[in-house]
């Protein structure tokens, strides 16, 4: 590993210092500091996007709703204003439009990023606040918060620019949950792809990840998984599409393959802690950057292909009359297929500047054969069962031929909002098959991983296991009890008011359905309906009050209903009737 020190010399550019820094043949032992770099008139950096064709930055400022253009030495050439909660950037493929997400207007700003005029506005609804960009298959993707306090209602959407209204992602479909607005990303590699990534600080959510194929009419889920690692806060995806790189609270930087990103393992190790942005070329060079205050690492960039570091960068204290201690950086960006990356840090006055830095060359590959893999077979059941709360369940999995690789895995996703969780990774029999079992309470997707080898692709197959409430109603305040003919009846005198007990399996906003039949006509027909919560235990009471007519003939259940009832999370169930009647 080459390693520069800060060495870095400041270069006047009309008046505003910015650095370019190639290490070539610099001593490794090398320790000069940066130069000032370039003062930038922001209070944060939003986010960054690299105009290659005119060699200009945009960078958004939520806090004051600023949106800068500037050259690449740091100079401002342009600022547009009054873009409340500007965040997400993105510029179209040919470079003529930039998108903007700007969430207090709850709307996606259209810009010609030459001026910075607006030049479309496309509102998403009163309750969308679009905060992440991105752009995939001729569309304007965007993660979004539901309201303005962020509370468990992050969740995407797609804008077609050439007409129709936004869409918004059924996230009831398939049951994915975002506690703040999702970061979006893309990779060449992988075109038609989006992955979808929970950043947030909620220790529920955080990590979650979705990947979807988006090249059709209508987004399709692929894998529904999570980095396992708490308190996510920044994402890539590599240039090939094939993996994640990402760090969390602490030291680890980590990398885990797109189809099981669970799966990760420490990555970019070079024994430095708090890093705050990555970034990832069109190429797959890698640049990281740190919020360090020890004098240590700031900025570190990789080749492609490899995990050490060959070049490493240092910001200086530009505010040493406050703290002695250096810049941090607070954002990364490179230029696409160039070899320029661009370091945003700040200083203990929160003063943001800008640097400029020269990462390693782009790496050409030698020509190969291509290998083209193929589908497994890949299968798990039983799949559309309906069982009652309780049961123990075996699914089935079974993997077709593979060379090399005969791992799967098998997870559990209980409908709601907890994470999935592994049953059993391990290699399948010699017939292809692995079992495993499960207790059911909840309606469950089991779905099969197999992550591919050098011929098979990664597949993954899903099933389905519907699963009851346990329910139960308890009548009391009768007399006696006999049959009239076989069926067993409850007696009331007609003074009395019968009272009942509901025992349901409880749940969150749960409800129960109590319904009264009586006899007419000779035949049961619906008298009385209601709706009542359960308490947090499962229970909920219900008298009937009014005149009760003396020889009427009743019955009664308590019903969970799905989405009906407060929730879709368990399969509609009903409970057995209870029969009653009046006398004098």
């Amino acid at each position: 590993m080459r390693k520069l020190r800060a060495a870095l010399t400041a270069a006047t550019v009309l008046g505003t210092a910015a650095v370019a820094v190639a290490v070539g043949t610099l001593d490794a032992s090398a320790s000069t500091e940066l130069g000032g770099g370039a003062l930038l008139p922001i209070s944060t950096a939003s986010d960054v996007a690299v105009d290659t064709a005119r060699q200009r930055l945009l960078i958004s400022d939520e806090n004051t709703g600023q949106l800068l253009r500037t050259t690449y030495a740091g100079k401002v050439e342009t600022t547009k204003t009054a873009l409340p909660g500007i965040r997400g950037l993105a510029l179209s493929a040919d470079g003529q439009t930039l998108y903007a997400a700007v969430a207090e207007a709850h709307a996606i700003v259209a810009l010609n990023p030459a001026t910075l005029a607006e030049t479309g506005r496309y509102p998403l609804g009163a309750t969308v606040y679009p905060r992440t960009l991105a752009l995939v298959a001729g569309r304007v993707w965007f993660g979004y918060d539901g309201s303005a306090d962020n509370d468990y209602t992050g969740n995407f959407g797609s804008l077609d620019v050439a007409g129709g209204s936004p869409a918004l992602h059924d996230a009831t479909a398939d049951r994915t949950s975002f506690h703040d607005a999702p970061q979006l990303l893309t990779a060449p590699g992988t075109p038609g792809t989006l992955v979808v990534a929970d950043v947030s600080n909620n220790a529920m959510t955080s990590g979650a990840v979705a990947v979807y194929d988006v090249s059709g009419a209508k987004e399709t889920l692929k894998v529904k998984s999570s980095s396992s690692d708490t308190f996510v806060r920044d994402t890539a995806v590599t240039a090939d599409g094939a993996s994640l790189i990402g760090f969390g609270v602490g030291c680890p930087i980590w990398k885990a393959p797109i189809a099981s990103p669970y799966a990760r393992i420490t990555a970019y190790d070079n024994k430095i802690c708090t890093p705050s942005s990555i970034d990832v070329n069109t190429d797959g060079r890698v640049a990281i950057g740190y919020n360090n205050s020890d004098g240590s690492t700031d900025v570190a960039l990789y080749p492609a292909g490899t995990e050490t570091a060959e070049q490493e960068f240092q910001l200086p204290n530009t505010a040493p009359e406050n703290k002695p201690i250096p810049d941090q950086t607070g954002k990364v960006a490179w230029e696409p297929g160039g070899k320029r990356v661009f370091a945003l840090g700040y200083n203990y006055k929160a003063e943001w500047r800008l640097w400029v830095l020269d990462g390693p060359e782009q790496t050409v590959p030698t020509t190969a054969p291509p290998v083209t893999r193929v589908s497994p077979s890949l299968t798990i059941g039983p799949t559309g069962t309906v069982s009652a709360y309780g049961t123990t369940a075996t699914v089935t999995a079974r993997l077709g031929a593979a060379t090399t690789n005969r791992v799967v895995e098998i997870w559990a996703d209980p409908y709601g909002t907890e994470p999935a969780r592994l049953l059993r990774k391990t290699t399948v029999d010699a017939k292809g098959v692995l079992t495993a079992t499960l207790k059911l309470t909840r309606t469950t997707a089991v779905q099969v991983k197999f992550a591919g080898d050098a011929k098979y692709l990664p597949a993954t197959a899903s099933a389905v296991l519907n699963t009851r409430v346990a329910i139960a109603l308890q009548p009391s305040r009768q007399y006696k009890a006999a049959k009239i003919g076989t069926v067993p009846y409850r007696y009331y005198r007609k003074t009395v008011h019968p009272y009942f007990v509901t025992t349901m399996t409880p749940y969150p906003n749960r409800k129960q359905r109590l319904i009264f039949e009586v006899v007419s006509g000779g035949a049961w027909k619906t008298w009385r309906v209601l709706d009542l919560p359960l308490t947090s235990a499962g229970t909920s009471t219900f008298t009937l009050t009014g005149t009760h007519p003396v020889g009427a003939r009743y019955r009664v259940r308590a019903v969970y209903l799905t989405g009906t009832s407060g929730d879709s999370v368990n399969y509609t169930t009903y409970g057995a009737y209870q029969y009653f009647t009046f006398t004098a």
